[in-house]
């Protein structure tokens, strides 16, 4: 289903036997929005959505297939919230992510940004395994997030708010990393993985106090630099039954910058370290 303009659902729609593409706004000049206040279920086959903006009051249903959403050339997407950010043009709320059935969930901005804001585990309780955030500029997750399992890549990633996963593993993936103070970035079940883009480096930039915690393993592939005035925590095995190492792979340096930082603690059943951590005056 292609239209230059708006695509409007307001009954229920099933789809057999094949992939569902809907595409709003197909000419991308900024004047195509789904609206979907009917349903639509695609009885376990893949689900494409591209739109400038999608709206979003009925059920979209793709079972046991994946459903992705696409924003049109320029437009960035903000997940979650209460749907009034303005940083994205596409957004979906935690209302209208409710609204989604699927066994992974996809959002790409094939040219510009993904932002995440405020999500809670009830959002994407429908969705049975991975979302995966694909942003060609920044991604960044502005408020505290939780989803069951995620994969975040950009070639700039921004944690500013803490982030969750309950259920699978947390995979990140950045040329450059900004971590900010005051956060959390937790796995309550499985690992961690912090890496640079396939087939690059990446590095990170750490605020001070931060948390990273894993119920398994901890895993970092790139360089780190640590500044601000609180304690940089990692923790593998969280759940202290003797499984989850904390590794540091032969590029994945630590580096404390700044005078201020008080302690560098790390935890686990193992520790790999095969690079650098130069504390400086902070405790180890």
């Amino acid at each position: 289903v292609h239209a230059d303009n708006d695509v409007d659902v307001s009954s229920a729609v099933t789809i057999q036997d094949g992939t569902l593409t809907i595409v709003a706004d197909s000419t991308c000049n900024s004047t195509g929005t789904l609206s979907v206040s009917g349903s639509i279920d695609t009885t376990n086959n893949v689900f494409w959505i591209q739109a400038y903006d999608v709206v979003l009051t009925g059920g979209l249903t793709s079972g046991s297939s994946a459903t992705h959403f696409v924003g049109c050339s320029g437009v960035s997407i903000d997940v979650g919230g209460n749907g009034l950010t303005s940083t994205g043009q596409m957004r979906l709320s935690q209302a209208e992510l409710q609204l989604l059935t699927s066994r992974n969930l996809t959002f790409n901005a094939e040219s510009a940004s993904i932002h995440v804001y405020e999500t809670v585990s009830g959002d994407t309780a429908n969705i049975a395994d991975r979302v995966t955030f694909n942003a060609f500029a920044n991604l960044a997750f502005y408020g505290s997030s939780v989803f069951k399992s995620i994969r975040g890549v950009a070639p700039k990633l921004n944690v500013s708010a803490d982030m969750k996963v309950t259920e699978g593993h947390m995979v990140l993936e950045a040329t450059e990393y900004i971590v900010d103070s005051g956060v959390w970035v937790q796995s309550e079940v499985q690992n961690i993985y912090v890496e640079p883009t396939s087939g690059g480096s990446g590095s990170i930039r750490s605020n001070t106090p931060v948390t990273w915690r894993s119920a398994g393993d901890l895993t970092f592939e790139v360089p780190m630099t640590v500044f601000g005035s609180g304690a940089l925590m990692f923790q593998s095995d969280s759940d202290d039954d003797a499984v989850g190492t904390l590794s540091f792979s032969s590029v994945a340096h630590v580096t404390v910058s700044s005078s201020a930082v008080q302690q560098v603690v790390l935890t686990g059943a193992d520790l790999i370290l095969e690079s650098n951590l130069v504390a400086v005056q902070a405790n180890v």
